[in-house]
């Protein structure tokens, strides 16, 4: 079959998407799992309603599967999976967002679905680590299979395909090894390991994997004098997230030694919290903190390393909002993006600014009140800093987007 081109973007928002707006090639796997999350979120909703399909939300699941020799890394999941036309819509045409619109039209019908993948290009991160992507998936309902397949900014194939199941199969062939960047850890299950627990520990689908481990061999009976212990490997399907949120758990019903244990792990200390402040807040907006005050000074805290603020988790995925990149990058999309695309970069400049805003008063008011008025100024002259930079750099980027979309 012929390759087709992109529908609506061009090569240079895939090359923006792969490039510039995420700092982490890591995330790509974040961005997938989420997607396999939405999937199965989409079929879990129709199982409610739906008496043909017997499954309960226990029965779905994310499966990942490196493979080194072949350099392949997949991801499946048992959601609602998708027809020709769906790859056609979904992947064909960078920038669209099969799960906004679901959730757009089940939104009047249910008030509890919490689909991830609203943005639609999270998908395409994949191609930071590799040089082709197969996608195999069969939708719920359908009898036919179909495959999708591309390397990137010269188009994509679609053919049929065999799949037994409903779902969806994302089979990434990780690129060779570099002098600069080491592909081969997104084949290492303890790298993959890592990267789920950070960003997708709290997906609420199991996300499993294959893993190989060790054991000591039945000791014989009778066991002779000079016996030596031997040891077997053998591989064991494990479930590599949490699914449910510490700070989600009642605090009664969490020990001190499950929130210390949390901390080190999360933020990677050898030294239990000095307190641990738990807060949960119901009204117009909900929501539950859980907050740490560390034993001791970090031990990057005077680096340019060193990450500021607080961890904010929304539909299960770690986001770190960070103001000003958030700011610098709305500016590289307006610059690179299409006339669909810098629509979003104008308003994500705006929000970006307003969000920027409000936490310099946040500082204000904190520091009017601080004894230490050394530390006070500095983290005054520091905020007045971002102000100064930040705030006009997304009001340019308004203007420029405002303008592009009025013809001025």
């Amino acid at each position: 079959m012929a390759k087709k081109e992109f529908k609506s973007e061009s090569k240079r928002l895939l090359d923006l998407m792969i490039n510039s707006i995420y700092t982490h090639k890591e995330i790509f796997l974040r961005e997938l799992i989420s997607n396999a999350s939405d999937a199965i979120d989409k079929l879990c909703f129709i199982a409610l309603t739906d008496d043909k399909l017997n499954m309960s939300r226990d029965d779905f699941k994310i499966f990942i599967k490196p493979d080194k020799e072949n350099r392949t890394l997949t991801i499946t999941d048992n959601g609602i999976g998708m027809d020709k036309d769906d790859l056609e819509n979904n992947l064909g045409t960078i920038a669209s967002s099969g799960s906004y619109k679901f959730k757009q039209e089940m939104s009047e019908k249910q008030d509890d679905i919490d689909i991830i993948g609203q943005f639609g290009v999270g998908f395409y991160s994949a191609f930071m680590v590799a040089d082709k992507v197969t996608v195999i998936s069969k939708a719920y309902g359908s009898d036919e299979a179909w495959q999708w397949e591309s390397s990137g900014v010269d188009g994509y194939e679609m053919t049929p395909a065999q799949k037994d199941t409903v779902g969806t199969q994302v089979i990434l062939h990780i690129k060779p090894d570099t002098d600069t960047e080491k592909y081969d850890n997104f084949l290492d299950e303890y790298g993959i390991v890592a990267i789920v627990k950070k960003y997708s520990d709290y997906v609420r689908y199991p996300i499993q994997m294959e893993r190989e481990k060790s054991r000591q061999k039945p000791e014989p009976d009778p066991k002779p004098e000079d016996y030596k212990p031997e040891w077997e490997t053998y591989t064991e399907l494990e479930t590599l997230n949490s699914m449910i949120p510490i700070w989600k758990k009642q605090k009664s019903e969490v020990t001190d030694e499950e929130y210390n244990s949390f901390y080190k792990d999360k933020f990677g200390d050898y030294a239990d919290p000095a307190r641990v402040i738990v807060s949960r807040t119901e009204g117009t907006a909900n929501y539950n903190a859980l907050l740490f005050v560390p034993s001791h000074r970090p031990y990057d805290f005077y680096t340019k390393e060193y990450e500021k603020g607080l961890a904010l988790y929304a539909s299960g995925v770690l986001i770190m909002e960070k103001c000003a990149e958030g700011i610098a990058l709305a500016g590289q999309y307006a610059a690179k993006g299409s006339v669909l695309a810098v629509s979003d970069a104008g308003c994500a400049a705006v929000l970006c600014k307003a969000a920027l805003q409000a936490a310099s008063l946040n500082v204000f008011i904190n520091t009017k009140l601080m004894a230490d008025r050394s530390r006070a100024a500095a983290l005054d002259a520091r905020a007045d800093a971002l102000l100064a930079e930040f705030v006009p750099r997304a009001d340019e980027t308004f203007t420029a987007v405002s303008g592009k979309l009025r013809n001025k």
